[in-house]
């Protein structure tokens, strides 16, 4: 009898390698079907460790009875997660498809995203708009974070060997308030970027600092022109600056614009 018992309490105290470790959940299922066509969501949740990532696969099944993927990420690694719009051949639609891909840093994600589109551009009707970003514990730098009032903005040193980048993330948290963008970098270039509300845009910025401002508008108005002098009153402005692994913030104080 023991000689049954050893075995099998082997096989339930043991892991395999990586099981211990914390990660991600990613689940896709499908939200919405038009005939042959369909519309795809997502959800994401941190996981303690392997077991825990079952867990929490059985309850995402018992959600989404129509479950299209589900993955877990170790903590090592990136993830990209984007959407873009598919026609699907010979039926008159397309699919709203969720899609993801995971790397051992944003950057590398970032690259296959690029490499996929080049090589079959005609699998996108439209092109992949960043819907999520994770970088876990796949390279030791910290996250920094700042609370615009609406804009969750989070930002991460991803330099390379021969650039200084930012990554940066703005999560618009609002419900009815769309948000104008600026960000200027120390090459004195300027983007001009706008997030609805309930989306987050995720972008690398070559830069060493950057100066960030947001204004605010709602979202059922006409979309206005970037207005830099409106830019330069708004107090929600910030400069960021890539240290060594490191992102660090200073407030910058409106100025006052003479007529």
């Amino acid at each position: 009898m023991k000689s049954i018992v050893l075995p099998i309490l082997f096989l339930f105290c043991s892991r395999l390698p990586g099981q211990e470790k914390s990660g991600l959940l990613i689940g896709i299922y499908e939200k919405a079907k038009r005939g042959i066509c369909s519309d795809y969501g997502y959800e994401t949740q941190e996981v303690q460790d392997y077991a825990d990532f079952v867990i929490k696969k059985t309850e995402f099944q018992k959600k989404h009875i129509n479950t299209s993927r589900i993955a877990f990420v170790e903590n090592k690694e990136s993830v990209l997660i984007y959407r873009y719009e598919k026609k699907i051949s010979g039926w008159n639609c397309s699919s709203d498809v969720v899609s993801f891909k995971t790397g051992k840093s944003m950057e590398e994600c970032q690259k296959q995203l690029s490499d996929q589109l080049a090589k079959n551009p005609g699998d996108f009707t439209t092109d992949p708009k960043t819907l999520y970003s994770w970088s876990g514990k796949a390279e030791d730098r910290s996250v920094y974070t700042k609370d615009f009032g609406g804009i969750k903005a989070s930002m991460l040193s991803a330099d390379t060997k021969t650039k200084s980048i930012i990554l940066a993330k703005f999560k618009n948290t609002t419900i009815n308030q769309t948000a104008y963008i600026q960000v200027i970098t120390d090459q004195n270039v300027e983007f001009q970027e706008i997030v609805e509300p309930g989306i987050t845009l995720t972008k690398k910025y070559d830069a060493k600092t950057m100066e960030v401002s947001i204004l605010y508008q709602k979202s059922n108005l006409p979309k206005k022109p970037f207005n830099p002098v409106g830019f330069v009153k708004s107090k929600l402005r910030e400069k960021f600056t890539n240290g060594k692994n490191k992102i660090e913030s200073k407030s910058m104080t409106a100025v006052g614009i003479r007529g």
